[in-house]
């Protein structure tokens, strides 16, 4: 059991504030691209590479955030078949519930302009849930059969 004295003592949200943002501010790192921003985020692959997206400008008021095919490809990099019908399944249901929109392996979505920050975060977020796939991947062993 916590003493929750001690607790609000030693505790304050004020510092836990300014650590998150600390680190926040630490990792975030945006860049000028040609017709866009490159933004790589404080969220990880599973494997721990930091998540980059990058954002173009299609129009005054609209832009596109993409991950230019990294996650899927990182998916597929490691043995995960995508065309198999419960991977589909599994990644569609992530897509649909971020609102995210798919060409190939690219994963991308549109914005309005001005950039909002929850925007971004969540594109982030939706990459690493997808990537999360590889957790639900078995690796099959290779059986002793042998041939007729």
């Amino acid at each position: 059991m916590v003493n929750s004295t001690v607790a609000t003592i030693t505790l304050d949200p004020e510092d836990c504030r300014r650590a998150l943002t600390s680190f926040w501010a630490e990792q975030l790192t945006v860049e000028r691209d040609k017709g866009g921003l490159v933004i790589a985020l404080p969220l990880m692959l599973p494997d721990g590479v930091q998540i980059a997206v990058e954002i173009h400008p299609i129009s005054e008021c609209r832009a596109v955030l993409t991950d230019m095919g990294d996650a899927l490809r990182w998916l597929s990099g490691r043995g995960i078949n995508l065309k198999t019908e419960s991977h589909k399944h599994w990644i569609d249901e992530r897509l649909a519930a971020f609102e995210l929109s798919r060409s190939g392996f690219e994963i991308f979505r549109e914005i309005a302009l001005p950039i909002q920050g929850i925007d971004i975060h969540l594109f982030g977020e939706a990459l690493a849930s997808i990537a999360h796939l590889i957790c639900r991947h078995e690796a099959q062993q290779a059986s002793a059969e042998t041939a007729d």
